[in-house]
This record gives C-alpha cells, structure tokens and sequence, in this order.
C-alpha cells in the first residue's frame, strides 16, 4: 500500500494559482449549492454547482476560495464555468475575502437567477467558520 500525499492546485483571481498539500492546509469552512433539471442528478441535462472553501495552514496563513460550474447537454447552449479565490495572511478578515470571492464570481456569472445563489452559498460558508470565544 502506497501512501501518496494528496495535493490540489487552487485558482486564484489575478495571480498565479496556488499548489497545496491539503493535509497541511485543512478546510476550515465551507459553502454550496447544487441543483439539476430532473428528478435524479444522473438523468440531469443540465446541473448548477457552488463551492466555497476555506483552507487554513498552521502558519495561519489562509486560503479562501470558489467555484461556479454550470453544465449542460443542450444543444446551442454552453456550459459556463469560473474560479476565484485570494490567498491571505493569518489574521485576514475572513467574512470579507469570502464576500469578495462571491463578489468576483457574481460578475462573472452570466444568469442573474444565480446571483443569489452565489450570496446564499457564500453565506453558509461565513456561517460556518470558527466561532469566535467570547469572554
């Protein structure tokens, strides 16, 4: 049995694309939507898919990052899809990288039904960051 070390490489928006090991660089809060046009996603035509990432190195730097992916079967139709992200000091403002990737990706995104998609997506992955301790 080999034991590979698994890495990703992450788009980022206006800069070179980061390569990770994920096992040093854990997901710490995620977002998403799907949705497809039949009753089971395996007979979809087509399919609607929302990522939000947030990974976090024990050096505490921070990646924050998503992806819009639709696809279809129809012919004459294409399918659209994008990535963004920022890679971000320990400390960042986390709800503002995540709320500026749904930024970046709302204006990429052609069909303005998914807009809210993309907030509500971003939303959840706010939502479940760390708590912060109070005192």
């Amino acid at each position: 049995m080999t034991t590979e070390t698994k890495t990703r490489i992450i788009t980022l928006t206006g800069r070179a694309p980061i390569k990770i090991r994920e096992d040093q660089w854990p997901v710490i809060a995620t977002g998403d939507y799907r949705d497809w046009d039949n009753q089971y996603e395996f007979q979809a035509n087509r399919k609607w898919k929302i990522d939000f990432r947030v990974r976090q190195h024990a050096n505490g730097r921070i990646v924050v990052y998503a992806v819009y992916d639709y696809d279809t079967h129809f012919r004459e139709e294409a399918g659209e899809a994008h990535k963004v992200g920022q890679l971000l000091d320990a400390g960042a403002d986390l709800p503002a990288a995540i709320t500026c990737a749904a930024d970046e990706l709302i204006k990429r995104v052609a069909d303005g039904n998914m807009h809210r998609h993309v907030r509500n997506a971003a939303n959840e992955c706010i939502a479940d960051l760390p708590a912060q301790e109070l005192e």
